[in-house]
C-alpha cells in the first residue's frame, strides 16, 4: 500500500492585494480610495459623454465612495417611477407562464 502526501490546496488570492497583508490600514484605505477614484473615471467617460476630462476628474473625486447608478427617470426604476414591472419581473413572469403552459397548468 502506498502512502500518498496530500498538500493543503493553496488559497487563491488578488495578485494586486496581495501586498497589502504586510502594509498598513491606512496605506491600504489609501490603495482602495485611488482604485476606486480611476473606477469613477472609467465609469464618467464611459456613460456621461458630455464631460470633458477635468469634469470627469472632479465628478471622479467627489463620488469614488458611492459609485450609484443615476436614478433619473431615464435610468431609474420603471416600477418606481411608472408603475410597471422591471425588465427582470418581466422574464420571470414570461418563464413563469411558459413553464405552465409546458405542465398544462393554468393560471
Amino acid at each position: 500500500m502506498k502512502n500518498f502526501d496530500f498538500e493543503e490546496p493553496e488559497e487563491f488570492e488578488d495578485p494586486e492585494d496581495a501586498h497589502l497583508k504586510e502594509k498598513s490600514k491606512r496605506a491600504s484605505r489609501r490603495h482602495h480610495k485611488k482604485r476606486m477614484k480611476q473606477k469613477a473615471k472609467r465609469k464618467v467617460r464611459k456613460s456621461h459623454w458630455f464631460y470633458d476630462d477635468d469634469q470627469a476628474e472632479e465628478y471622479a473625486n467627489k463620488n469614488a465612495e458611492h459609485l450609484a447608478n443615476c436614478s433619473c427617470w431615464l435610468c431609474g426604476n420603471p416600477r418606481k417611477h411608472y408603475n410597471k414591472l422591471t425588465r427582470q419581473e418581466i422574464i420571470a413572469e414570461d418563464a413563469e407562464r411558459e413553464q405552465l403552459e409546458e405542465t398544462g397548468q393554468k393560471d
